[in-house]
């Protein structure tokens, strides 16, 4: 029984209904998901140490991120692109734009190590056949920035987005700047021609009937956001990541 254990006495009684004592010297110490699934009693028996995120910060999560990439050449360019941007882009978010929710930096920088991996792992295949393949610089910074914008900046307003769009696009020494003419959110990583290419080059003419199990009756025109918003989904699904869509109804 862990409340026994956890007692005082500090008496651990075992599942034949021995009991062991333990020594003033013996502690215990649980991370928060290890005590998730016990009952009430046994999480009164524990002293909470919390610690604030903005005493933390995100920097310690990204490092460890960084250090668990395969390839020392890829890790070394992507803290140079931590070094360079986040913290600039974070800075400018939380004091020119607006949110529909309200997310802790921690989890926006979470955010997009996930879409960054989302992306990668999409190459699986390619890797798999080539041992000694590695990921360009060019394609390394398209996959941060992609993944920057859709994770800090995914959540942003409409109104937000024009303004958190011109930041992305002025970032300095990008190796391959975003388009000018519209915004960041109107581009995807064209891996095979390592470009910026529009959503809108991919609509196909005419409409998509709707699946013969489905019970609505009719067409759906694909458009620029259906399309974004599937890819996206579809590429986060496929690495078993929570997706949340938030927006105006």
């Amino acid at each position: 029984s862990m409340n026994s254990l956890l007692d005082d006495n500090k008496v651990l009684t075992l599942a034949n209904g021995e009991r062991v004592g333990l020594t003033k010297q013996v502690l215990f110490v649980f991370e928060v998901d290890q005590v998730s699934n016990t009952t009430p009693a046994t999480v009164s028996r524990c002293g909470m140490i919390y610690m604030h995120d903005k005493l933390i910060g995100w920097w310690p999560f990204a490092r460890t991120w960084i250090a668990s990439r395969r390839d020392p050449a890829e890790a070394a360019h992507l803290r140079q692109l931590f070094d360079a941007h986040v913290e600039n882009v974070l800075a400018f978010k939380n004091e020119s734009c607006e949110d529909f929710l309200a997310v802790p930096e921690i989890h926006l920088v979470r955010s997009l190590t996930r879409m960054y991996d989302a992306l990668v792992d999409r190459l699986a295949p390619l890797i798999e056949a080539m041992p000694d393949f590695a990921l360009s610089k060019t394609i390394i910074e398209m996959y941060f920035l992609f993944s920057l914008v859709w994770s800090i900046g995914g959540g942003l307003t409409a109104s937000s987005r024009p303004k958190f769009s011109k930041y992305i696009q002025a970032l300095p020494d990008q190796l391959r700047p975003f388009p000018r003419h519209d915004t960041v959110y109107d581009y995807y990583v064209d891996t095979e021609k390592r470009r910026w290419s529009p959503w809108q080059d991919h609509l196909r003419g005419g409409a998509e009937p709707f699946p013969s199990h489905s019970s609505q009756l009719g067409h759906m025109f694909p458009t620029p956001d259906t399309l974004r918003y599937s890819y996206l989904g579809g590429i986060l699904v496929e690495n078993r990541t929570n997706v949340i869509l938030v927006g105006q109804p």
